[in-house]
């Protein structure tokens, strides 16, 4: 033996002499292992023990015929990559220690907000209760479900067992939900909730939104709906939902309704500078959905398409003028607003003669209003105050949208330029002609087209009295009508009506004016010209406004207030054309943003009677910083305003 060899058995030997022997072992720390582990693995910086990875062929190819005969394999364990489990080799089979898989024996929906109707726009709350063939279940994903006609849609996902649903339908809202794990899936019992109209009319909203959809009887294009939400604090930004909530009955049948599509408008220049109108019969909305739902971000839009199923083949524009249906949008945190839907070009009721559930339950003046206002068929523009375009025999016609302004008009004042026509008197009056008597029924003639008439406001023969009784305007359109507009307005009545921008198939389409105010032509309106030529304006006014020469006021459409019966649904659009500055200055401003139409009654208020004023329905469109203002007034003839005709 070697010198080396001598020294290295000593040392061996010194050491086995010196360490004392352990059947244990730490591994990561130098503390003495536990009295019952043989190995004890220490990790304080996040370090663990990766076992064996193997996938499940893996695994099945050591268990060989030799592995499964040899008792000293079992307790084997490894990682399956596959399942994602550990595994366990126990002498016959491996055993997984993952949570075990059990199954959904049943669930069941319930309501905990009561058995009560809940308003369309509202919510209510649902419990679904899930049952398993085993105590300690794994987790369990809900898939809440409305049924909207044709099939079950699905509202959401999520992992809890409660969801408050909007109540989208007037009538039977149904619901019902899937409980969901790895082994399968049960479906619950159907809670129905019955929704009822919504009273009153939806909060002013906080960015100007769309109140309504138009189509003539023979028309089913896309209308398009594109509404800002503005800036994360108006709370108008997250999840939203528009449903096809109402069909009027008896109106609508199968394959014949309304329908919805978060998908764009293949027009390439909608919403565009030199968009063309009428084209909106070429795109039709091609699905059977009557709910959609979206997520808006803060400063972007809901966006999305209304279209009809068929033409309105029972339309008779006397005995059946319309029918109608409601889209609600829910939105933000809980906002809604309803899009009144009107097919159908016929002259209707907004309030019925008799409406015992309002509190004018009799109105024996009311009226059905046309849906279009006035212009002259040849898009004529005049030139000086002798233009003279209408008469007992040549009347106006309607304007080919409901959003659009076509001619306003003043009662008693010589400068007439367009869209400003002496429709209300066959020719420039004098002063010493502004006789109460003689405005309107012995003047002139009437512009509205035959078989219409201009609304009254009470007398037509004597001074107004400005009250309900005998008014047709007021009886017509308005839910709570009030009393007054002589020597100041009448109170508001803001009961049933919404202000806003409607799509009819040529202002959801143009480019909305954004700018607005007073000495603006103003905000919310949509140019198009349909190729009338230039004529000199009259009186040298200067452009402040809207100077009212020009020929692109004949064709302006404008936001507006939308009238409506809440229990009927009926629904009528009056675009605004703005006020117009001075008696003598021919312009027009805050279109969009004012609105005024003339009824055919007078006040005698100035100088004994010599000077008069009329009546008019007065109102605003929208400002979150100013509430509605829907009255009668009454002005001086020299303002310039809509016409908007009934049926005698």
């Amino acid at each position: 033996m070697t010198k080396n060899n001598i020294f290295r058995f000593f040392l061996l030997g010194l050491i086995l002499i010196s360490c004392p022997m352990y059947s244990q072992v730490t591994i990561g720390d130098d503390k003495v292992p536990e009295t019952f582990s043989v190995l004890e693995l220490v990790s304080q910086n996040k370090q663990g023990m990766r076992l064996p990875q193997m996938t499940t062929a893996n695994r099945d190819a050591i268990t060989t015929v030799s592995f499964k005969a040899n008792p000293l394999a079992e307790g084997l364990t490894i990682f399956n990559i596959t399942t994602k489990c550990l595994e366990t080799w126990n002498g016959s089979v491996w055993i997984t220690h993952c949570a075990p898989k059990v199954r959904i024996t049943g669930v069941t929906l319930s309501r905990t907000d009561g058995s009560g109707t809940v308003e369309v726009g509202k919510k209510t709350s649902l419990l679904a209760t899930v049952t398993f063939a085993d105590p300690f279940p794994g987790d369990v994903t809900y898939v809440w479900q409305i049924w909207d006609g044709t099939g079950w849609f699905t509202l959401a996902e999520t992992n809890t067992n409660t969801y408050d649903a909007f109540v989208s339908f007037v009538g039977d809202n149904k619901y019902r939900v899937k409980a969901i794990n790895d082994l399968g899936y049960m479906v619950s019992n159907i809670v129905i909730v019955t929704g009822t109209s919504p009273l009153g009319v939806e909060p002013e909203p906080s960015t100007l939104t769309y109140v309504g959809a138009f189509w003539k009887y023979n028309q089913t294009g896309e209308r398009l709906i594109r509404i800002p939400v503005g800036a994360a604090n108006l709370n108008n930004s997250g999840p939203w939902q528009a449903t096809v909530t109402w069909l009027q009955p008896g109106a609508w049948g199968v394959n014949d309704g309304v329908v919805l599509s978060k998908t764009r408008s293949l027009d390439p220049n909608v919403n565009k500078a030199g968009f063309t109108p009428n084209l909106a019969e070429g795109y039709k909305v091609l699905t059977d959905s009557t709910i959609i739902m979206g997520n808006a971000a803060p400063n972007t839009h809901i966006e999305f398409r209304i279209g009809l199923q068929k033409n309105f083949t029972n339309y008779n524009a006397t005995s059946n003028p319309a029918r109608y249906a409601i889209v609600l949008l829910t939105y933000g945190d809980g906002k809604w607003r309803r899009l009144f839907i009107r097919q159908g070009e016929g002259a209707d009721y907004v309030m019925r003669p008799s409406e015992p559930n309002t509190p004018l339950t009799s109105r024996p003046n009311a009226k059905k209003f046309a849906p279009y206002n006035l212009k002259d068929a040849q898009h004529r523009i005049p030139s000086s105050t002798s233009n003279v375009y209408f008469s007992a025999t040549t009347r106006a016609v309607w304007v080919d949208y409901p959003t659009m302004l076509g001619y306003v008009v003043p009662f008693n004042y010589g400068y007439f330029a367009a869209p400003v026509v002496q429709g209300l008197q066959a020719q420039p009056i004098t002063p010493s002609q502004w006789n109460i008597n003689s405005w309107w029924n012995t003047q002139g003639p009437d512009i509205c087209p035959n078989g219409y008439k201009r609304p009254n406001d009470g007398s037509i023969s004597a001074a107004g009295a400005a009250t309900v009784a005998g008014s047709e305007i007021r009886q017509s359109l308005l839910l709570n009508p009030q009393n007054g507009g002589n020597t100041s307005p009448s109170a508001n009545n803001a009961d049933n009506s919404v202000g806003g921008i409607y799509a009819d198939g040529y202002y959801d389409r143009g480019v909305i004016e954004t700018t607005g105010g007073l000495g603006t032509v103003g905000k919310y309106g949509v140019f198009w010209n349909y190729g009338a030529t230039p004529v000199p304006v009259l009186g040298g006014a200067s452009f402040v406004g809207g100077q009212i020469g020009n020929p692109l006021w004949l064709f302006v459409g404008s936001s507006g207030r939308l009238f409506f019966n809440p229990e009927t649904n009926a629904s009528l659009f009056l675009p605004a054309s703005g006020i117009s500055l001075a008696v003598n200055a021919l312009e027009v401003t805050m279109v969009g943003e004012s609105g005024a139409y003339w009824t055919s009654t007078a006040y005698s208020l100035r100088n004994g009677g010599i000077y008069g004023r009329a009546s008019y329905l007065d109102f605003n469109i929208w400002d979150e910083n100013v509430a509605p203002i829907i009255r009668m007034n009454s002005t001086e003839g020299a303002n310039h305003m809509c016409v908007r005709c009934v049926v005698p």
